[in-house]
């Protein structure tokens, strides 16, 4: 159970896990983001970030959308990249029509969800420190499900209207047939 992204705390061999681990460990057990995992068409509806703020002139979601997993259970994993929340709709063709019914669970992974980095003082010989660790009980809220969102079928199709994801965060939806 390496996801990586440790952080050492106290002697030299003394490693604790940081945030980074617990996002790895996020998309990894909750977000079906394993090798050789089959990705699936997801579509996300959001804000775009305007070509004009970049030097190469080409306009890029600020919303990010990956899926994997299979007719009967798969995940869709939604990276917000700004410093704002956003609002924004999710739709998914179902892998099997017969399918009538899902249940989601949705992750999150932000900055409210795992322990908070403390910089260190002016002059320390330090780079500061993550709150609570080298525990690990203060990071692992990320780990825990949010809620389930309500979930329409329309046609061929699997709506996920209005969610919002918090600023610089990653979002795991989970469903299960039902």
């Amino acid at each position: 159970n390496y996801y990586g992204i440790l952080d050492q705390a106290g002697s030299p061999s003394h490693y604790y896990r940081s945030p980074l681990w617990y996002a790895w460990k996020m998309m990894q057990k909750m977000g079906g983001m394993t090798p050789g995992a089959p990705m699936l068409r997801v579509v996300v509806e959001g804000p775009i970030n305007a070509a004009t703020d970049h030097k190469t002139g080409v306009s890029s979601p600020w919303m990010e959308a990956y899926a994997v997993g299979d007719d009967d259970a798969f995940q869709i994993l939604l990276i917000n990249r700004s410093f704002d929340p956003h609002e924004v709709n999710v739709s998914m063709p179902r892998q099997d029509p017969r399918q009538k019914t899902f249940k989601a669970t949705r992750y999150v992974f932000s900055k409210d969800r795992v322990a908070p980095f403390i910089g260190s003082p002016a002059g320390a010989n330090y780079d500061g420190y993550f709150r609570g660790g080298p525990e690990d009980d203060t990071q692992t809220t990320c780990l825990d499900p949010v809620d389930a969102p309500p979930l329409t079928v329309q046609g061929e199709t699997l709506l996920l209207t209005g969610l919002v994801c918090p600023p610089i965060s990653l979002t795991v939806l989970r469903f299960e047939g039902q």
